[in-house]
């Protein structure tokens, strides 16, 4: 419809015939002030039967504006109708007279147009009239009517003053007695100078009574275009109380704006001091040399601001920051300061040597520290040997350490009655050990067991052993309650066990579990009373029982090949035993519960079944030389094989027992003549890059099986295999894993000989004689440890073997032991134990600068050094470092509550029955979670830790580790403070306690603050929001809120109330502290306004703003504001909206002339292809700053150029053309924002015409401002 009344219009107009027009616009001078409407209205004279018109009415918009209202045009009395479109500074005006128009000099008005004043500097602007492009109207008839002449018109606006008028403090606190500085500004807001302003300054007290000394008058002020007039002036409150401080402004000329500004100030008296005083320091009292430690207190302030904070502290300890600082207090009692500090300095920093300083507004307060400990990471490291002394002497070596601070050095001699020598030193040490799984509770039990039955065999024993016994009871009544239907790792219903408990049931558990049970079952077993009246028969597993018939039973169903005849089991997890040596330990399981347990017929036959077909199947697979299996297995297979034959064969329809008995001596013949020189037997390697716990089982099994043919213990071969052991074990235990440990003690109960050596013995220590000692039946053990004079000389000498570092300053020195006897009766055995500790960092270069050796190992005299046993021999040079690739995460850790810790590690080599300790220091450990294993439950125990007898660690334990397995470990912790935690692992093969793998991790622990936010109005008054948010935390309908509990950090802080800007900012959490934030919410964020407030504290001086001129083709648009910002050192927070297409370029903040950064919440600005419009939304530019005094802060923002819709910063036809590819649809939108939509602004469309105005501004035919 629109387009058809234009095109009747147009059609009247080229229609017409020529007559005679004037026109003008009425009145020709006009004034108006800024805001105020004037009406201008064009009329024609001298014209006959005018049928229509198009005009451009035009104007300078920096003067005056169209009225927004839909009245801005109304049509004259003659007019039927009219048509207007609209822009900046130009109006089109076109209408029709259907009975046409005719008057001489009278005239008749055609239409009138409302306009309104926009500047107040009394400039003027010409309102035009322009024949639009036809250059003629059109009458009735048709006739040309030319225009002869035009009289424009004028309108002048009003000279006014705006100003605004401020008084700023730095908060609105002051001290009653002290100086208080505030800043009067008065800005003007206009782009031309002021009249002469009289400016009035003062302060009175809360009855309104003006304060003496605190009133200024600053007459015939004359402010420049944009600029301000600003005084800091001080005065001083003599009393405590409330004060309001004032600025008025008055001039002869009218003035509007902001001419009277108070504010209200509270004076009291300061008090600082220390809350609780007691500074609080590292979490256990010490700090690792050349690590970070923290200290701090609480400080009780009266009124924000910042404090003086001194640290006094010993050269050697360095202060992060200076040990002279300024920090920010709230009106608060629970400021928290603390500082960072670090030395290299081992020893005690005494209570008071660390002290602290505050001081502020004349007072101070003084506060000592609390004793902190810094000491050095060490380990402890020991070398062991022993030799046997007869008739000829007896020679060993051993070494020691030479460091810049080892310490703690002891050397021990034992002198031992007899071959079993050291075996009799530390077997109490197997009755502790960790359990978990079914093999590793086994192992453990059988452990207990068998060291308890070698000291019953025997009359030395060590002093403690009523202890140890019942230690070791209780130790096997603890696993026998696990292992009995209903415990944690129990029996199943099927009669089978599984490793961790529970279905299905698989052939290794059941023969640990069963082998010790029917063991403990023995008649000879002084503990066989443990399982009275909890041996059950039948078909079912009784609760609290276990069912002997029923794992018989289990067997007989699960074979690994049940239709052959020849019958396995397979034994697939923990050692991994071939399918002979696990068939032949069912064997003896069979015999055992066929000496203690009355079978009924029918599991009678599944026994009988059962080892007819193990006895068929090792008479079928028997090796022509005697052996089975193949591989370096062969030989503990071969010796269960001969032990199982030995104890249960059973014959059949064919097997006879001639071939039992042929088998079983070529089995024993093999096994003799297969012996090592050194008297063990072979075995693989499948445990990795240690095997001495495999060598331990395949030897001891041997013994044991030749033994069981009736082979005694003086028999050569019986010998060497005890003599091996015996010369393998290692002070605290150490035949390899468990399970081969428990082999070794049975093996030497059942075959070591017991005979007392009587005799004297001299030994000496590189030359120097150490002492004459005498053993014999009464006293068959003699222990000496050196005197101090006899460490000296033996540290003092020595034979060099290592230089670890190759600087001589950490070195290894060899010694030589030399025992020697006359008339002994029979072998004496002479071991030496040496031990001392020494800092990580002097041992192991590779370590040196590792986070491991900062945060493990503990001072001798406190708590005990690390308790790992390092063989001095190897050190460094153990080349096992990098056999685990590990990695320890957590989710967010917070002081006080549970974190996930994840563990993974990777293994380059098989590893059997790996642990994994890890010290509990710095968090706590619910023994009651679980620990997950790759998604299942795993084993884990709390003991006492390596590192120290009066500290606890966690125990993972795990099966074995196949190599280039991850293995995923999952728990749960409770860090205990907030700060950095360091976690300690420490990874070591059950069998092999001297290969320690160190890892260490450092967490962040984040601690929880309070934030209290207040919301207050632009005259300080509180307001209830809407909605106050910080970060996910919401209220509602509140004017002051505390947020608890929030976890540190920063946080977005929402402030939203109806009627009032969206407050958008940050806030901080501190830990165990409140922060106070005040929100005020401003009328609109137009102008810079301090919306956010740390302390409650700071103001806005005054603002000085320089307006964008018009949108213009010529220049692109630019604004700046200049801000005077008054702070006491708490963070202020500076908001300002303004127009998505300042964004062309980046805004520039500058501080006190420096630039700084700020943050940007963008606004919206979407194109609509589809209607050729666009939408848009403010942005808000926030600046945030901790001012103290007065400070200026300068925002400049560069938008782009009217016109401009391919960004180049010139108006050709390129942007013509890009305003028509948006509007046919080939592009959806602008790189720059609004700045190419000319014509029709109001509206925010774009079509043709803004594509003919570029075109026109191009070629010259408008100016700069499309006119």
């Amino acid at each position: 419809m629109r387009h058809m009344v234009w095109s009747i219009l147009l059609f009247t107009l080229l229609c017409g015939v020529c007559s005679a027009a004037t026109l003008s616009v009425a009145p020709a001078e006009s004034t108006c002030a800024s805001g105020e409407t004037v009406d201008l209205t064009v009329w024609v004279k001298d014209v006959s039967n005018l049928g229509g018109f198009d005009f451009d009415v035009t104007w300078d918009p920096r003067v005056v504006r169209l009225d927004a209202t839909d009245s801005n045009v109304t049509r004259g009395p003659y007019v039927d109708s009219i048509m207007m479109k609209s822009q900046s500074g130009r109006l089109r005006v076109a209408g029709v007279s259907a009975y046409g128009i005719t008057t001489g000099t009278d005239g008749a008005d055609l239409f009138t147009v409302r306009f309104v004043g926009v500047d107040d500097t009394g400039a003027s602007t010409p309102v035009g009239l322009i024949v639009n492009n036809y250059g003629f109207l059109n009458s009735t008839s048709g006739e040309v009517i030319p225009v002869s002449a035009i009289t424009n018109a004028t309108i002048t606006t009003e000279k006014s003053n705006t100003i605004d008028a401020r008084v700023a403090v730095p908060s609105n606190q002051v001290i009653s007695g002290q100086e208080s500085r505030f800043t009067a500004s008065v800005v003007n807001r206009r782009g031309a100078v002021t009249s002469p302003l009289n400016i009035n300054v003062s302060v009175v007290d809360g009855n309104g009574i003006p304060v003496d000394g605190a009133f200024w008058n600053y007459p015939n002020e004359v402010i420049p275009a944009w600029g301000r007039f600003q005084r800091e002036l001080a005065w001083t409150p003599a009393t405590a109380g409330t004060y309001t401080v004032r600025v008025n402004v008055t001039s002869d000329d009218h003035v509007t704006g902001t001419t009277n500004y108070t504010t209200g100030l509270t004076a009291k008296e300061y008090t600082l001091e220390f809350t609780d005083n007691y500074v609080y320091g590292p979490w256990d009292g010490r700090a690792t040399a050349g690590s970070r430690f923290s200290m701090g207190a609480y400080v009780k302030a009266s009124q924000p601001g910042n404090i003086w904070f001194n640290i006094t502290a010993p050269d050697h300890v360095e202060v992060d920051g200076g040990k002279t600082q300024t920090r920010y207090t709230y009106s608060s009692d629970w400021n928290y300061i603390g500082v960072w500090m670090r030395s290299n300095t081992p020893g005690r920093i005494a209570a008071g040597d660390i002290k602290f300083d505050i001081a502020a507004n004349g007072k101070a307060d003084s506060l000592n520290g609390t004793e902190v400990f810094i000491w050095i990471p060490s380990i402890k490291v020991s070398s062991v040997n022993s030799t046997s002394v007869t008739g000829t002497p007896g020679e060993l070596t051993f070494n020691t350490l030479h460091t810049n601070n080892t310490y703690d050095n002891v050397t021990k001699l034992v002198i031992q009655s007899g071959a079993r020598g050291r075996t009799l030193s530390g077997l109490d040490y197997l009755v502790g050990y960790p359990y978990g799984c079914v093999e590793q509770t086994t192992s453990r039990m059988l452990a207990s067991l068998n060291v308890k039955n070698y000291y019953l065999e025997r009359g030395e024993r060590p002093a403690d052993w009523d202890n140890l016994r019942e230690t070791a009871n209780t130790s096997i009544s603890g696993g026998v309650q696990k292992l009995i239907r209903g415990g944690e790792v129990g029996q199943n219903s099927d009669g089978g066990w599984s490793l961790w408990g529970g279905d299905p049931s698989e052939s290794s558990s059941s023969s640990y579990a069963s082998y010790t049970l029917a063991r403990i079952n023995m008649p000879a077993e002084d503990l066989n009373r443990l399982l009275d009246g909890k041996v059950s028969n039948g078909s079912t597993v009784t609760s609290g029982t276990v069912n002997f018939e029923k794992l018989i039973q289990w067997f007989h169903d699960n074979p690994d090949n049940p239709g052959t005849g020849t019958w396995t089991w397979s034994a697939h997890v923990c050692h991994s035993w071939t399918p002979e040596s696990n068939t032949a330990f069912v064997m003896l399981i069979h015999d055992m519960i066929n000496q203690t347990v009355e079978l009924d017929a029918e599991h009678r036959g599944y026994m009988e079944d059962n080892m007819r077909n193990a006895t068929r199947y090792f008479i079928d697979t028997q090796k022509p030389e005697g052996s089975w299996s193949t591989g370096d297995d062969q030989a503990m297979a071969t010796a269960l094989a001969l032990w199982g034959l030995e104890s249960f064969a059973l014959s059949s329809d064919d097997v006879t027992d001639q071939q039992i008995a042929d088998a079983k001596a070529a089995a024993a013949e093999w096994l003799i003549e297969n012996q090592n020189a050194d008297g063990s037997w072979p075995v693989s390697g499948y445990y990795g890059w240690y095997d001495n716990g495999r060598m331990t089982e395949s030897t001891g099994y041997a013994v044991l099986a030749l033994n069981a043919t009736g082979l005694q213990e003086d028999n050569a071969t019986i010998s060497g295999g005890v003599n091996w052991l015996i010369e393998q074990y290692e002070n605290g235990g150490g035949w390899g894993y468990t399970w081969a440990t428990q082999v070794a003690v049975d093996a030497l109960i059942q075959c070591q000989p017991n005979v007392v050596t009587t005799g004297t013995v001299d030994v000496a220590i590189d030359g120097e004689l150490i002492g004459t000692f005498n053993v014999d039946a009464t006293n068959p053990r003699v222990t000496h440890t050196l005197t101090s004079d006899q460490m000296d000389v033996l540290m003092a000498g020595g034979t060099l073997k290592h230089d670890i570092f190759g600087d001589g300053f950490s070195t290894v020195r060899s010694h030589e032991l030399t025992a020697t006897t006359a008339g002994a009766s029979g072998p004496i055995l002479v071991s030496v134990d040496h031990s001392q500790y020494a800092p990580i960092n002097e041992i192991d270069n590779t370590m040196q600068w590792n986070p491991v050796i900062q945060s493990f190992g503990y001072e001798e005299e406190e708590a005990g050094p690390l308790q790992v046993s390092t063989d001095i021999e190897t050190l460094s040079d153990v080349g096992e470092e990098t056999h685990y690739t590990v990695s320890l995460t957590s989710t967010p850790m917070v002081a006080g509550e549970t974190a996930d810790m994840t563990l993974k590690v990777v293994s380059d080599a098989n590893v059997f029955s790996p642990m994994i300790e890890i010290p509990i220091a710095g968090f706590s450990f619910d023994n009651d979670s679980t620990i997950y294993e790759n998604g299942n439950p795993g084993a884990f125990e709390v003991l006492n830790s390596t590192t120290s007898s009066d500290r606890l660690a966690l125990f993972i334990e795990s099966v074995g580790w196949e190599q280039g397995m991850e293995m995923t470990y999952e728990f749960t912790i409770t860090p205990e403070d907030h700060g950095a935690l360091d976690l300690d692992l420490r990874i070591r093969p059950l069998y092999d306690d001297t290969d320690v793998y160190l890892v260490n991790e450092t967490f962040q622990v984040l601690g929880r603050g309070n934030v209290t936010v207040n919301v207050v109005g632009e005259d300080g008054a509180p307001v209830t929001a809407d909605s106050i948010a910080l970060g996910a935390d919401r209220v509602t309908n509140s004017a002051s809120h505390t947020f608890t509990g929030i976890l540190e950090g920063t946080y977005p802080l929402v402030v939203n109330e109806t009627d009032y800007p969206s407050i958008h900012t940050t806030a901080r959490v501190t830990p165990d502290a409140t922060a106070l934030y005040n929100i005020t919410l401003p009328s609109s964020l137009i102008d810079p306004t301090l919306v956010f407030s740390e302390g409650g504290a700071g103001s806005i001086a005054g603002v000085a703003w320089v307006e964008p001129e018009p949108l213009n083709a010529a220049r692109s648009e630019n604004t700046t504001y200049n801000v005077t910002v008054l702070g006491n050192g708490g963070e202020l927070g500076i908001a300002l909206e303004f127009p998505m297409r300042y964004l062309m370029n980046e805004p520039v903040v500058k501080v006190n002339g420096v630039v700084t950064d700020y943050e940007l919440i963008n606004g919206t600005f979407e194109y609509d292809p589809t209607m050729r419009t666009y939408s848009t939304t403010n942005a808000t530019l926030v600046i945030y700053n901790a001012p103290v005094g007065s400070n200026t802060v300068e925002i400049e923002f560069e938008g782009g150029v009217l016109g401009d819709a391919y960004p180049d910063g010139t108006i050709d036809p390129t942007d013509a053309l890009m305003i028509l590819h948006f509007y046919v649809g080939n592009i959806d939108g602008f790189e720059n924002f609004d700045y190419p939509f000319v014509f029709n602004r109001e509206e925010q469309k774009i079509d043709p015409v803004d594509a003919l105005m570029v075109l026109h501004r191009y070629v010259g035919n408008v100016n700069e401002y499309y006119q």
